[in-house]
């Protein structure tokens, strides 16, 4: 069983940071650029729609980080347990933290919308075991008031309890396979449930379904491990990267902005976005560090964005709902200004996403970081096959890079 990565493989790239950053600046211009109900459908709605697709991004990112670390460490003593044991510090403390916050402690702030929550009481269990998205698909229970997106953090830990083992038994080639034959199965069974019915909202939000993205960075982490890493991959990525844009185009027609739950972009635009990020990807890992590429990526604001882009994913529409139920509009914000309502959508925009940064900075250094402190106390032992030179440098490598990564 191969178990030692090139160091290239492993060290941390910090691109990455601001591709991560562009992700949750998507999902934040989906969710917080508003058009008031009643209002027609204009440019800005049209441009700032099509953010939803940071969250296939996060995929892609997220498969790829991820299976990286899977790759580079397994073969080593308590493998399984420590990657579960830093996914869980990594991820739980704020999520269960937050979901403790705003299930027990919030609806006695708003004693006017106890209906609401009550909806949330009673299907809380779905929330704490990560299977909100089950309970849309299986049950047509909904729970928006702010935790609506928590459906895609449902996809990747559902994913993540299997996959770690699936990389532990199968080598990389056969790994590459599997990426392979369960992408395709998954657009498959998006067509299948599409003529058998089911709700597009379903399909949008089930694991076996919204796998593409996960996959194609898993493969992407499997290839950039072979012999002539990531550059050797750029040909196959320029045309990946055409072939998908190609195919998004091309839904315009039947999926204006890309409409998410539209049955073509079903059928074919995730996985023309799997193919599109991955090909992104390999393209900003093999970058070189002087060009406009990589100097576009490692810009400061990027990089705290992207740093910080757990916490603001899961505060953001929190503080959107907070802002709302403070009577805080747009239209009151055009009003405030003097200005259109578009100046009062903008305004909105700029105050929602500096309120969500600033929330989920103060929750990174006061709650994050010290649960992040304690990954030191369950690093990846070296495994006995390795050579002593190589066991002597690999672990700080491998630190740094699952320090300075959201994933690990």
């Amino acid at each position: 069983m191969e178990v030692t990565p090139s160091p290239r493989s492993a060290r941390h790239v910090p691109a990455l940071d601001g591709l991560r950053g562009i992700a949750i600046l998507l999902v934040l211009l989906r969710h917080l650029v508003l058009r008031p109900a009643g209002t027609p459908v204009d440019w800005l709605h049209q441009v700032t729609r099509v953010g939803w697709v940071g969250v296939d991004l996060f995929f892609v990112l997220s498969g790829y980080l991820i299976t990286g670390i899977l790759l580079d460490t397994r073969g080593r003593p308590g493998y399984l347990r420590t990657f579960w044991v830093r996914r869980a510090l990594r991820i739980l403390p704020l999520y269960y933290g937050f979901l403790a916050f705003y299930l027990w402690v919030i609806p006695h702030a708003y004693p006017r919308q106890a209906g609401a929550f009550a909806v949330l009481d009673r299907n809380q269990a779905w929330l704490w075991l990560y299977g909100n998205n089950l309970l849309s698909a299986v049950e047509g229970v909904h729970l928006s008031f702010g935790l609506s997106h928590f459906w895609s953090l449902a996809v990747e830990e559902q994913f993540y309890l299997v996959w770690p083992i699936v990389v532990l038994l199968l080598p990389r080639r056969a790994l590459l396979r599997i990426c392979g034959g369960l992408a395709l199965g998954a657009a498959l069974l998006r067509v299948a449930l599409i003529h058998a019915g089911v709700p597009a909202g379903s399909i949008y939000g089930l694991t076996f379904t919204r796998m593409d993205g996960l996959l194609a960075g898993a493969a992407v982490a499997v290839l950039v491990r072979e012999r002539g890493g990531a550059r050797a991959l750029l040909p196959a990525a320029r045309w990946g990267a055409s072939v998908g844009l190609a195919v998004l185009l091309a839904l315009l027609p039947w999926a204006p902005s890309l409409m998410e739950l539209s049955p073509w972009m079903q059928r074919f635009g995730y996985s023309a976005l799997a193919l599109f990020f991955a090909s992104a990807l390999v393209h900003c890992i093999a970058a070189p560090s002087g060009g406009a590429l990589s100097k576009a990526l490692n810009l400061r604001g990027l990089h705290f964005l992207g740093r910080h882009s757990y916490a603001i994913y899961v505060l953001h529409l929190p503080v959107l709902h907070f802002l709302l139920s403070s009577r805080i509009y747009p239209e009151q914000m055009a009003a405030l200004l003097g200005g259109t309502l578009l100046v009062g959508r903008l305004a909105f925009f700029l105050v929602a996403a500096a309120l969500s940064v600033a929330v989920s900075w103060v929750v990174w250094h006061l709650w994050e970081r010290p649960f992040l402190r304690l990954k030191a106390r369950f690093p990846y032992r070296a495994a006995a096959a390795e050579s002593t030179s190589w066991s002597s440098t690999r672990p700080s490598v491998s630190r740094t890079a699952l320090t300075r990564t959201s994933a690990g």
